[in-house]
């Protein structure tokens, strides 16, 4: 078997998409939990005062069909217009709820 190749010169030999400088604006999650929807809402917000953010709704999604819990998306919005906020700030309040409830799939919203 013989391989043909061609060498080719690029101008910038490194093909990569320029990032543009974006920050965190919120995230989202599903919360599983058998919770009505005032008493998760009072829980999140208490979890939440001392965050980077602050809950913004609650969604409840499809139930789950062998259990009592169903999925909520819970939207989580940043409190200040201005500052860093990133991984790290979403990573410390997911850790605050985990210690109440179970969650998966987190969602970040960014703007540039």
């Amino acid at each position: 078997m013989q391989t043909i190749t061609q060498e080719t010169q690029a101008a910038n030999p490194a093909d990569v998409v320029r990032a543009l400088p974006r920050h965190v604006i919120g995230f989202s999650t599903d919360i599983l939990t058998a919770m009505d929807l005032g008493a998760l809402s009072a829980s999140l917000r208490s979890l939440s005062e001392a965050s980077a953010f602050h809950l913004d709704t609650l969604e409840e999604l499809r139930p789950e069909p062998t259990s009592t819990a169903r999925s909520v998306r819970v939207e989580f919005s940043l409190s200040a217009p201005n500052g860093t906020t990133g991984d790290a700030q979403i990573f410390d309040l997911l850790r605050k709820i985990s210690a109440r409830h179970r969650w998966n799939t987190v969602t970040k919203r960014l703007a540039h």
